[in-house]
């Protein structure tokens, strides 16, 4: 039981204890002692001796061990252009099945989300639409339980600013061309084409 009530106390605390937000929901500016947006150096200063895996160059995840007190498992934090975006807490409850979904499980932490975060459909809506963050509950057929927070915000600034970049990119080599491209449209190439 005892670590039934400490999966309720982090559930509900976590998000809560750093920050507070116009929306009264930590969970806007980051998760736990983390920010939406933060580098993955950063969240290493944080929680060290975590295993880094780079995917395609522009996404990272960063898993942590759990806390040692109470049921985290893990923590998988993922950075879209060395940007955290997302993070999933996996929780190993007491008494879940080895091998199977931990239904009772599933339905204890979406109800403990759901009164955090989503009390109201309006509470629901401003959460996903307003402040573009996402909260999800899966169950894992070993039993365990993965919330995932998830700012969007984060992944579609990033792609933007990586756009921008590369657009730069692109004028700056244009540019240093610049001498090239006048003496060939002076050839007359449109007229020939």
């Amino acid at each position: 039981w005892f670590s039934l009530i400490a999966l309720m106390g982090f559930v509900i605390t976590a998000p809560v204890m750093y920050g507070q937000d116009d929306t009264g929901l930590p969970i806007v500016k980051g998760f736990d002692k983390t920010t939406w947006g933060q580098s993955l150096a950063d969240i290493q200063a944080i929680w060290p001796d975590g295993e880094v895996q780079v995917h395609r160059e522009i996404f990272t995840s960063y898993e942590v061990a759990g806390d040692g007190d109470g049921p985290v498992k893990k923590k998988i934090l993922s950075f879209f252009d060395d940007q955290l975006h997302r993070v999933i807490v996996v929780f190993e409850l007491p008494d879940r099945p080895e091998n199977g979904v931990d239904e009772d499980g599933l339905a204890l932490v979406k109800e403990l989300i759901k009164g955090k975060y989503h009390p109201t459909e309006q509470a629901a809506r401003e959460l996903r639409r307003l402040n573009r963050i996402m909260i999800e509950v899966r169950a894992q057929p070993d039993g365990s339980i993965e919330v995932s927070y998830e700012n969007v915000k984060i992944i579609a600034d990033a792609r933007q600013a990586m756009k921008e970049r590369k657009e730069q990119e692109a004028a700056e080599r244009r540019a240093t061309r610049a001498p090239r491209n006048t003496k060939l449209k002076e050839l007359g190439l449109g007229e020939m084409l």
